[in-house]
This record gives C-alpha cells, structure tokens and sequence, in this order.
C-alpha cells in the first residue's frame, strides 16, 4: 500500500538469495523425537545413504511412510528480510507542519518540532497542541508541563503533569518534573517526596534534592548533593548560609546572572561589610526585579543599612 515502487514490476528491488542447504542434523534428531513406528528404519537408511543420494532416499522414505510429511513440514523454512527506507520530512517542513497543520504530524514529529524554535510563545503553542492531539500520551503531557513551568503558569504545569502521572504511574521523568511543580509552590514535603520516589526509580535527581535541603536547613547536605557543581546560585546560596563568605562570592559571581544572584552578593557584602558590593548587588537586582525593593528595605540582612542615605535612595 502506499509503495513508491511498482509491485508488478520488480526491477528497482535488489534481490539477495542465499541458502543452506538440507538441515540433516535437524532431521535426524526430528525424526529421532518424533512418534514414528519405523523411525529407526528410516534413520538407518537415510544414514547410510551417500550424501547425493540422502533426498532420493527421503521421498522414497515419504511414499512408504507418509506420516514422515508432518516431520519435514517444521524444518522448511525461509527468512526474508527487507532492508527498506522509510520515508521522513525534513527539520523544515517538520517546523512548518507544526503551526499549520499539526495533526499531520506523528507524536515524534510534533514534540520534535517545538525543539526547532527560540520563540517561547511558538513552542508553548506547539507543546499545548501535542498534549490536546496526543490526550494518551504521557510524553505530550509532561512536554507541555514543562514548557508551562518554564513560562511561570505553575498551575496549569501541574494540571499536566498529574495527566502524565495518571497516564504512566511511577515514571521517574514524571515524578521529578512533578518535584520540581511542588517546590515551585513551596510544596517542599511534597516536593522531597516527588524527588525521592523519582530518584528510586533511577532518576538523577540529586540536585533538586539539594535544592529542598536548603528549605529545611541542611545546608553542609545540600552542599554534598550538589557534588562539585560550581558558578550555581544555590551552590552559592548554601555557602553563604554556612558563613563561607568567600566560596559563595565566587559562585555567585560566575553564576547566570539574576536578581538573585545579584541579592545575594549584596548579602555576602553586608555580611562581610563590604558597602561597596552591597549597593552595587541591590541597584543591579532592583533593576532586574523593581519588587525587590519591598524585600529588602525589611530585609534584617540589611538592618545596618537601614538609616543610610545610599541605601535608602536605592530602596524607595
């Protein structure tokens, strides 16, 4: 069906036959297994017989003994194997089909389509038509979860990500996409839960995990499940709140540059009383997060600041 090629008309195949020959051994020990009444007459003669003979002698065998036809019929056999090109679209097409005419597309396609594009808004739109098309798809599930975590619509991610964990319970890639939801509703029991069944389905998760340790203290853990992640704001994050003023300096100040990082160099500065990186840290965070502000004027973190001029222009 569908064929690009005439089937009436063969000659664009390439056709490989090759073959081995009578399976005596097989023959043998089938016969030697079977329930034939004669089968000691018929192994003595087709034993005996010289090699070019053994065929001649089997059919002769057949006329004589019919039932001998029920243990020849399991050893002929043939393997056929086709080796054949399917058919695929380009990355261009794939990318095209996807915004016009998606339910032209496989699962595979259309999820792979949304990796094909920087635009959040096209991808977001991409990832919520896979998950309506594919509705008993796990994978179409979690892959608009995560593209709602990523655009800050938490609510709707964990609508989605539940879809997936209904469709494929005690899925490792599920529960961790699923930890990830809770904790960004400060759901952190839940969310150590999520990450602990995923981590024993086999999931890396270890990070995350160190994540949560932060929210309930255990900073020196954290630090050993991050391993030897450096330049990460949590990395950070943990070493400051274990006083390592100078370690938490450092990874803060390689780390992707956020209002968060930025905040917490100020800290690291007010801590150490270092002025100079503490309005340097706020101005750069306000600018990034103008509600910072709010945070910091009561931030205790800043309470020696809270009656300097400098600071309190950078606040209001």
């Amino acid at each position: 069906k569908d064929s690009k090629i005439n089937m009436e008309n063969c000659s664009a195949v390439t056709f490989n036959v090759s073959g081995h020959g009578p399976d005596w051994d097989g023959f043998m020990v089938a016969v030697q297994n079977s329930k034939l009444a004669e089968k000691s007459t018929i192994l003595n003669v087709i034993k005996s017989a010289a090699p070019s003979k053994k065929e001649e002698e089997t059919r002769n065998m057949i006329l004589m003994y019919p039932e001998l036809e029920n243990v020849l019929a399991p050893l002929r056999q043939a393997t056929i194997t086709v080796r054949a090109f399917e058919f695929k679209r380009t990355a261009e097409e794939i990318a095209k089909l996807a915004t016009t005419q998606p339910e032209a597309l496989t699962q595979k396609e259309l999820l792979y389509a949304a990796t094909l594009t920087k635009d959040a808004a096209v991808q977001a739109s991409i990832y919520k038509t896979a998950a309506k098309l594919f509705a008993n798809s796990w994978e179409a599930q979690a892959n608009y979860a995560y593209s709602e975590i990523a655009n800050g619509n938490i609510s709707s991610a964990l609508t989605y990500i539940n879809k997936a964990d209904k469709l494929a319970p005690n899925n490792a890639t599920v529960l961790n996409n699923k930890g990830v939801i809770l904790a960004k509703q400060g759901q952190w029991d839940n969310a150590k839960k999520a990450f602990t069944d995923a981590k024993n389905l086999g999931a890396d998760v270890n990070y995350n995990l160190g994540v949560v340790a932060i929210q309930f203290g255990e900073y020196q853990k954290a630090l050993g499940l991050f391993g030897s992640k450096k330049c990460d704001v949590n990395v950070g994050l943990a070493q400051l709140m274990l006083a390592n003023y100078t370690a938490a300096k450092t990874n803060l100040s390689c780390a992707v540059e956020t209002c968060k990082t930025n905040y917490l160099l100020a800290v690291v500065g007010a801590r150490t009383g270092n002025d100079a990186e503490v309005f340097a840290g706020l101005k750069k965070a306000f600018e990034i997060n103008p509600k910072l502000k709010g945070k910091a004027l009561n931030d205790r973190e800043f309470i020696n600041y809270f009656n300097n001029s400098e600071f309190l222009s950078l606040v209001k």
